[in-house]
C-alpha cells in the first residue's frame, strides 16, 4: 500500500473530510487531495505531523511493504497542546485589532469622565451656576462614560473567550506556515507601532503645559478648563499607547506561546528587567513622598503620566540600539 492510498485510509478511518484533515495539518486541501490521488508527496516535516494526528508510525506512512497499522499509542489529539491554524491566525489578529480600538476608546472614556463634573464646579465657583446642579450634571456624566467603558471591557473580553488560550500563553502549537505569516505581519506593523508610541508619549509629556501656563496667568476658570485640556490631551496619548500595544502583543502572544518555546528553559532575571523593576518603584517613591508631603493629590497623579511617558521612550531607545525590548515580560520568551 503506498502512502497516498494509507492517508485516505486513516482519514476516512477517523471520519474526516479532506478540509479537516488539512487544517490539522496546516495546509490547504488542495495539498491532501494531490497526496492522496499522489500528485505529489508531503514533505518530511507534514509525515511527522500526520503520524502524530493519525497515532501511527512514520515508517508505516514511509515504507510501502507494511500493510498492517502500527500504532504509536497516541495520537494529536491526546496532547493538551492546540493547534492554530493559518485561519485561526488570522482571525485572532483581527480580533484583537478590533478589541484594541474598543478597549483604548474605553480608557479614554475613562480618562475623559471627569472634565465634565470639573469644569462644571469651577463655573459654580465663579457663581455661573448652583453647587447643587454642577454636581447633578458632572456626576451624572461620570457615571455614564464610565459605565459606557466597563460595559465596553465586558462585552470585549466575552468576546474573546475563545482566544484566552493564545492570549495567556497556555501552550499551543502554529501550523505550518503561521509563524512566517504572523513575523512578517508584525514587522509591516512595527512603524505604526513606534508612530503610536512616539506620538503616545510626545501627548503625555506636553498635556501638562497648557495648565501650567494658565497658572501662571492666575486665571482661576480658565485653569480649571485647562485641567480638561490636560485629560483630553492625556487620553489621547494613553489611547495610542492602547491601541498600538494591545496590537503588538498579540503578535509577541501567538509567537511566545507555541511549543517550540515552552520546551526553553527559562532564563534568569535579566539586567533589563531589574532595571524595569527599579525603575517602577522609584516612580511609586517618588509618588508617594509628592503627594504625603506637599498634599498636592489633584497634581501628584502626574508622575504616573510622566514615568510611563519616559519609561516608554527609554524602551523605544534600548531597543533602537540593542535590537530588545526593555520589558520584564520578554525574559519569558
Amino acid at each position: 500500500m503506498i502512502l497516498a492510498d494509507k492517508i485516505i485510509t486513516l482519514r476516512k478511518k477517523n471520519g474526516w473530510s479532506q478540509e479537516e484533515l488539512a487544517e490539522k495539518v496546516g495546509v490547504s486541501r488542495q495539498a491532501i487531495s494531490k497526496w492522496e490521488s499522489a500528485q505529489s508527496i508531503p514533505d518530511l516535516d507534514k509525515i511527522l505531523r500526520m503520524s502524530e494526528i493519525f497515532g501511527v508510525t512514520t515508517d508505516f506512512l514511509l515504507k510501502d511493504e507494511m500493510e498492517a497499522e502500527e500504532y504509536t499509542g497516541s495520537t494529536a489529539d491526546d496532547s493538551p497542546l492546540r493547534s492554530v491554524s493559518m485561519e485561526d491566525a488570522n482571525k485572532y489578529l483581527a480580533f484583537k485589532r478590533s478589541a484594541a480600538a474598543k478597549i483604548a476608546f474605553g480608557v479614554l472614556l475613562c480618562i475623559l469622565s471627569p472634565i465634565c463634573l470639573i469644569i462644571l464646579g469651577g463655573l459654580a465657583d465663579a457663581g455661573m451656576m448652583t453647587e447643587m446642579v454642577a454636581s447633578a450634571i458632572g456626576v451624572s456624566v461620570l457615571l455614564g462614560l464610565i459605565a459606557v467603558a466597563v460595559g465596553t471591557f465586558i462585552a470585549t473580553g466575552i468576546a474573546g473567550k475563545p482566544w484566552e488560550f493564545i492570549d495567556e500563553k497556555k501552550g499551543f502549537e502554529l501550523s505550518y506556515g503561521v509563524d512566517g505569516m504572523v513575523r512578517e505581519k508584525r514587522a509591516a506593523f512595527s512603524s505604526k507601532y513606534t508612530a503610536l508610541t512616539v506620538t503616545g508619549v510626545v501627548l503625555c509629556i506636553f498635556c501638562a503645559a497648557p495648565l501650567i501656563v494658565t497658572s501662571a496667568l492666575e486665571m482661576d476658570l480658565l485653569s480649571i478648563i485647562m485641567i480638561g485640556v490636560l485629560l483630553l490631551l492625556c487620553g489621547a496619548g494613553v489611547f495610542c499607547f492602547v491601541i498600538g500595544g494591545i496590537q503588538y502583543d498579540a503578535f509577541e502572544n501567538l509567537l511566545t506561546g507555541d511549543r517550540r518555546l515552552s520546551a526553553k528553559k527559562k532564563k534568569p532575571k535579566s539586567a533589563q528587567a531589574l532595571f524595569s523593576e527599579v525603575y517602577w518603584l522609584v516612580v511609586t517613591i517618588v509618588y508617594f513622598v509628592w503627594s504625603f508631603t506637599t498634599g498636592d493629590w489633584h497634581i501628584s497623579w502626574l508622575t504616573w503620566v510622566i514615568g510611563s511617558a519616559v519609561f516608554t521612550l527609554l524602551k523605544l531607545i534600548y531597543k533602537a540600539r540593542s535590537g530588545k525590548d526593555l520589558d520584564p515580560d520578554d525574559e519569558e520568551s
